[in-house]
């Protein structure tokens, strides 16, 4: 008979693997900061969004003219955030601009008429009405355009001199054309070209 041996028991220890001890609330958490981010970014664009169209419109409503249609100076109210306030400031920069350069440009105009061709007099006539111009801007708290008023001036100015120096050039031509024209036909009056050997 045999008898048939067991083997006894071994035991062997081995790595069950990494066990972990994390429920999911760490992703959860990072899901609701995302999410909770994502809203008030949200909330911050949309409200940003609102100031600079309060500012646009306020920009776009301002009266820039008196009731003598004189140049008025208008600034964004206090009460406005910075964002309305900048975005406003924008708005009436732009404004101003083209109201300063067509005054200037429609201000020279007259003073180059009333100049009568005369270049040193529209240069005192201009040069006149662009420091009044700036002293009234500055005045009304607008001193921030007195570079535009500068510009505008310069580059106005600038055109209404070439013009008037162009305009006394052709003049002079003209003139001795015509001073030419006249002393050739009254030395050669009476006598024929054709045929003159």
């Amino acid at each position: 008979m045999s008898f048939v041996k067991s083997k006894g028991a071994s035991f062997i220890n081995r790595p069950v693997g990494v066990v972990s001890t994390r429920t999911g609330a760490e992703e959860l958490y990072q899901s609701i900061t995302r999410t909770a981010n994502a809203a008030s970014n949200d909330f911050f664009a949309m409200a940003k969004q609102e100031e600079m169209q309060k500012g646009k419109d306020f920009g776009m409503s301002v009266q820039t003219r008196n009731a003598n249609g004189e140049l008025i100076i208008e600034k964004a109210p206090d009460t406005f955030s910075d964002i309305a306030k900048q975005t406003a400031q924008s708005e009436l920069n732009k404004i101003y601009a083209n109201e300063l350069a067509s005054d200037i440009n429609q201000q020279l105009t007259k003073a180059r008429a009333n100049s009568n061709g005369d270049v040193e007099a529209f240069q005192k006539l201009a040069s006149t009405y662009l420091g009044e111009t700036e002293k009234v801007i500055s005045s009304q708290g607008g001193s921030q355009y007195v570079p535009m008023l500068r510009r505008a001036g310069a580059r106005y100015m600038a055109q209404h001199q070439n013009a008037l120096v162009l305009q006394a050039a052709k003049d002079a031509e003209d003139s001795a054309r015509d001073l030419v024209e006249r002393t050739f036909a009254t030395s050669n009056k009476g006598k024929s070209l054709v045929g003159a050997p």
